[in-house]
């Protein structure tokens, strides 16, 4: 608490303001008022702390930038892709993170759990493989002169027997290494003849993917050739342009934990400030009930002192009283009572002490009976000396 300017300037000013009033009623009063400020203060502090549920509310805010979380591992893994960082792929691509079915992520034990369901969102890869061989039978080559000459990308006219052909997956390769992604994708000149074929090529290549998109089953079920890479397909030889593994799933399940966890510490942080706050209310509370109850002593001790004052000069009135009603009352017997016992009669009447109706106040040595007086009346004149006391 000590530590807090604001604690040390506050107390220094309490102290200050009470150096002002003194050791008064106003100062017992202007303490009350700071209590009951403190004390609403306090409450404030609790309420905004209880509406803190760390674990909870870290969630929610993981499960809201979640989304955003696995689009901008989506957008960099794409962004590595030669094949795939194209449209209409990569919107697609990125737009799975849109849709609220594709993750699920829950809390349990304090440890965030993150579940993605691709394959039912996006599609699988075999529906991409599905989609390419539909393609494949489907789409129409073109010549130089853009006449038709046969079906099938990936499929040859055989010269030997004039027979359309599967196009081997090595030879598949080197066609659109050399002649679409080569001259067309990365800027560099075709090498000889191949510069006016490149036209066509990107033709074909725009058909091609047309009629994959087409054909294919879910939103972007090539997901997996970038999350994995496109050796997955295998086969002989180089696969063109080769797919490496981006592992962007996994690299949205950092990103999400990291977010959980970033907001869980900020929330934690919260939380300690308020106990800090509190602890520092609590110590000014604490100043100002012991200096009331400093004050309040110092004004009971004055105020005995000033009631004792008068109830001493009362009490002597009281007792002259009670000495002159007693010398009427008994004559020449009066000097047979007691005097400590008559003190005491006077002091236990006035103070309201039970006392009996009749009370013994001496002996006469003579004769040995006791001197006794009423005390009816001696009990009415004190009531009526303590009221206007």
């Amino acid at each position: 608490m000590s530590d807090s300017p604001f604690f040390n300037e506050y107390i220094n000013q309490i102290k200050a303001d009470l150096v002002a009033l003194g050791i008064s009623k106003s100062a017992i009063m202007y303490l009350d008022k700071e209590e009951r400020r403190l004390e609403t203060l306090n409450n404030g502090y609790y309420s905004e702390m209880n509406q803190i549920n760390v674990e909870e509310d870290s969630l929610d805010w993981a499960k809201t930038v979640g989304k955003y979380d696995l689009e901008r591992a989506m957008e960099d893994a794409i962004a590595n892709s030669e094949e795939f960082n194209v449209e209409p792929f990569k919107s697609r691509f990125v737009n799975i993170s849109k849709d609220p079915n594709v993750m699920q992520i829950t809390l349990s034990g304090g440890t965030i759990h993150v579940q993605f369901f691709m394959d039912k969102v996006a599609g699988t890869l075999k529906d991409w493989i599905s989609a390419i061989n539909k393609a494949n039978s489907d789409r129409t080559n073109l010549n130089r002169t853009g006449k038709e000459t046969g079906k099938g990308v990936g499929k040859f006219r055989k010269s030997s027997n004039n027979k359309s052909m599967v196009m081997p997956s090595y030879l598949a390769n080197k066609m659109w290494a050399e002649k679409y992604y080569g001259p067309a994708r990365q800027g560099t000149s075709p090498p000889g003849r191949w510069a006016k074929n490149t036209p066509r090529y990107v033709a074909d290549y725009n058909e091609t993917i047309r009629l994959r998109i087409l054909a294919m089953s879910g939103i972007a079920p090539f997901w997996s050739i970038i999350e994995d890479g496109n050796k997955v397909f295998g086969g002989s030889g180089p696969i063109f342009p080769e797919t490496k593994p981006q592992h962007f799933l996994q690299e949205a399940r950092n990103r999400i934990e990291q977010s959980f966890e970033s907001h869980r510490y900020v929330l934690r942080g919260r939380i300690n400030e308020f106990w800090k706050q509190l602890d520092r209310v609590t110590g000014a509370i604490e100043f100002i009930q012991q200096t009331r109850r400093e004050i309040q002593t110092k004004l009971d001790e004055e105020e005995w002192i000033t009631m004792e004052s008068r109830r001493s000069v009362k009490t002597q009135e009281y007792e002259q009283y009670t000495e002159n009603v007693l010398k009427q009352r008994l004559g020449e017997k009066f000097s047979y009572v007691d005097e400590k016992k008559l003190v005491q009669l006077a002091d236990d009447v006035y103070a309201g002490m039970a006392v009996p109706k009749r009370k013994t106040i001496g002996r006469n040595p003579a004769t040995g009976n006791p001197i006794t007086t009423r005390t009816k009346s001696l009990i009415a004149q004190a009531e009526k000396a303590r009221r206007n006391r």
